[in-house]
């Protein structure tokens, strides 16, 4: 994706992941060793009734369906900022997660630079349409112009 591909408004449906226990428990294992991530006996005990995903593991995903996508990402793509993230529910094992990432600015390149800044709105929802993560992302593409200097 290049700078010039992003408009205010547009909004991309990027598709559905469910998570597997097993990649919950992978993950979690990895980076967020708690009880309710890791451990599914422990978790079966918990009042989630078994693993939930790490926050970061949901987060992850909407990285894993942006690249898939080529939404906001490319070779000469830069993460700058992610504000405002929220985890509105527990992510269970065998949720359908649906992705929307809507742009909501663009900011062109300062004088002879190779990058402009586009702001999106990232969000899950469940399969019954009940928000579950969100974000607001700030990202750095380069312009189509520039992508072979």
């Amino acid at each position: 994706m290049f700078f010039e591909d992003a408009v205010v408004g547009a909004r991309y449906e990027l598709g559905t992941v469910v998570p597997a226990e097993e990649s919950i428990v992978r993950f979690a294992t990895e980076f967020d060793p708690q009880p309710m991530h890791a451990d599914p006996a422990a978790a079966a005990q918990l009042r989630y009734g078994g693993v939930i995903a790490s926050g970061w593991h949901t987060a992850a995903l909407t990285m894993r369906l942006m690249v898939d996508a080529g939404v906001l990402c490319g070779d000469d793509a830069i993460g700058m900022a992610a504000d405002e993230v929220r985890w509105y529910r527990p992510v269970h094992a065998g949720d359908a997660l649906s992705l929307t990432v809507e742009i909501v600015g663009v900011r062109p390149p300062r004088e002879q630079g190779r990058r402009g800044r586009v702001d999106a709105r990232v969000q899950f929802r469940g399969a019954d349409g009940t928000l579950t993560f969100s974000m607001k992302l700030a990202v750095a593409l380069a312009l189509r112009s520039t992508a072979d200097v």
